[in-house]
């Protein structure tokens, strides 16, 4: 019966996803079933999906469970995707930023089924309002990107400028550009900030001409938080002589022919808090409610295998990172906090 069972699920999965699951759907296991919602932006784009499918692959091996991923050209594709998971009924159905309300209220509604949101949250989903089958893995996007605004300031130095290319007009991506002029800030308070969001995470074409244009308005220096699309700022950045920062994933590992271009990159383990849920999962410990990652534990770090981090770059990233951990500094998260911050400790 249990093998039927098995032979059924995937038979019905096959026929609601039209097509839109990965390789890894097509192992017929007899264990627990993990669902992983890809965000808008592509399972393999060298950034925050493909750190997450790591993370669950790793799960997937060491705790033996079968790993369906399902891809999402479109927000209506996306929404479509996660009926049919959810008609599935797995064990534990895993998300992205970008979709947290979705998730939210699907949790809400099948209190069954297990759910990870894995760095988003919103005002809606805080706290003692999340369902007890609901955890989000949550990324001080803000502290991270503090660091990456600290290091584009003391790197470029000489211009007065730095960039940052968003990749939605979302909470988390407004917090790290918060940080990031808040770093900056820091350092250097009488440098500016140009910004922008090009309204998708897997338009490269988009983000390298628009970081063109900040380059042109003088930026040295582009942080991209914009997921897959950031291969367009990475390529534009080459060709136009500036510094890039990434996000996610180091970026200089992703693309070592660039590394030249690529000063470091703001890595978010989302791999490590991804397995985190699964293993709550498979171990029978998990308990609904938010989980923090940043710099103080490991959550977010700094990767630099491009080897553009000099030493006494490293030594300014360390002095600010420990500030932070310590909690003599607190990063700002509003636009509110980032005005009246001043780059002091809390005790000066």
């Amino acid at each position: 019966m249990k093998r039927l069972a098995a032979v059924i699920l995937i038979l019905l999965t096959a026929l609601s996803f039209g097509g839109c699951q990965t390789k890894d759907s097509e192992k017929a296991y007899e264990e627990p079933v993990i669902m992983f919602a890809a965000g808008v932006g592509g399972v393999e784009d060298g950034s925050f999906n493909s750190s997450i499918i790591n993370g669950l692959r790793k799960g997937a091996r060491e705790l033996k469970y079968d790993l369906k991923i399902l891809q999402s050209e479109t927000d209506d594709q996306y929404n479509e995707n996660l009926k049919a998971a959810i008609q599935a009924k797995p064990a534990m159905i895993i998300s992205v930023i970008g979709h947290s309300d979705q998730l939210l209220a699907a949790a809400a509604q099948n209190p069954d089924i297990h759910f990870a949101l894995i760095d988003g949250t919103t005002p809606k989903n805080a706290g003692a309002d999340l369902p007890a089958n609901f955890v989000s893995m949550n990324f001080d996007n803000a502290q991270g990107a503090f660091l990456m605004g600290v290091l584009a300031a003391s790197a470029n130095d000489t211009s007065g400028v730095q960039g940052f290319i968003g990749g939605m007009d979302i909470p988390v991506v407004k917090s790290a550009e918060i940080g990031y002029r808040a770093g900056i800030k820091a350092v250097s308070p009488e440098n500016v900030v140009v910004s922008s969001n090009i309204g998708s995470f897997n338009d490269a074409e988009k983000a390298g001409q628009v970081a063109g244009e900040q380059h042109n308005q003088g930026a040295g220096v582009v942080f991209g938080f914009a997921g897959g699309s950031n291969i367009g700022v990475i390529e534009n950045a080459a060709s136009g002589g500036y510094w890039f920062i990434g996000v996610d994933q180091d970026q200089a590992v992703v693309y070592p022919q660039f590394a030249p271009t690529i000063l470091c990159s703001m890595v978010k383990n989302v791999d490590n808090a991804a397995y985190d849920a699964v293993k709550m999962q498979m171990d029978g410990s998990f308990k609904g409610g938010i989980y923090e990652y940043g710099v103080g534990n490991g959550g977010i770090t700094l990767g630099s295998a491009g080897g553009n981090i000099t030493p006494e770059l490293q030594s300014i990233y360390d002095t600010w990172q420990k500030a932070i951990s310590d909690g003599s500094v607190r990063v700002p998260e509003t636009q509110a906090e980032l005005d009246a911050f001043n780059g002091h400790t809390e005790e000066e």
